[in-house]
């Protein structure tokens, strides 16, 4: 038994000096990265903010606002610094918004999809922003949102980003911004009379932007 405990103490050791030395590199790292991005002019501004709202959530967990800031000063630290941690770090941060405050509002979403297109996950952006649209099937920008994400980083077929495009203008009231970027789409991808009959709805909606009538005079053109 004797010899058993000798041989175990030497391990006990070296595993609690491996563990110290764990939590002491920890602490050393998380105070360097505070001292880098509380100086570095690209990203203190937005630190002293963070910090200001740790303490905040900290003394009052259901302060919604301050997750939020939260969340989001990461993901501009992640950008400046184009740092995948940071950005990782604001996702965690909107899910533990999500978690508290899931039907709430569709903006935590929203946003956590924005940092998943930064990360390059995709499929999770697109599964954030369907259910955005599930909280506020009214909300033109998330139609947007889900429509560009289908074409500018999933190489969706034309036929999938249509059908998020005319979902969203049949629930959506004045939704000019919806229809542009419909029609905006539309001459992208070579469909000139489907952009020109969108283009024309706009340009009756907003008689005296010029700008949508040269696109009609320019569309005209191409189809006749």
């Amino acid at each position: 038994m004797k010899k058993i405990l000798t041989l175990l103490i030497p391990i006990i050791v070296v595993a609690l000096l491996a563990g110290g030395g764990y939590y002491g590199y920890s602490y050393f790292e998380k105070q360097k990265e505070a001292k880098f991005l509380s100086e570095n002019p690209q990203t203190k501004d937005a630190y002293a903010l963070i910090v200001q709202r740790e303490k905040e959530v900290k003394k009052d967990p259901d302060f919604y606002d301050g997750w939020m800031s939260l969340a989001f000063n990461w993901k501009g630290i992640g950008e400046v610094l184009k740092e995948d941690k940071y950005l990782w770090r604001s996702a965690k941060l909107y899910d533990e918004v999500m978690k508290r405050w899931g039907t709430k509002a569709y903006l935590p979403f929203l946003n956590q999809a924005n940092v998943y297109i930064e990360l390059g996950e995709y499929e999770k952006a697109e599964n954030d922003l369907k259910i955005a649209i599930e909280r506020d099937l009214g909300e033109q920008n998330l139609y947007i949102a889900l429509a560009d994400l289908y074409h500018l980083y999933m190489n969706k077929s034309k036929e999938e980003v249509v059908a998020v495009y005319e979902q969203g203008l049949k629930t959506v009231v004045s939704g000019g911004n919806l229809v542009n970027s419909y029609a905006s789409y539309l001459n992208s991808v070579g469909d000139y009379t489907g952009a020109l009959k969108y283009y024309k709805m706009l340009s009756q909606a907003y008689p005296g932007n010029t700008l949508y009538q040269d696109l009609i005079k320019e569309l005209e053109g191409k189809t006749n």
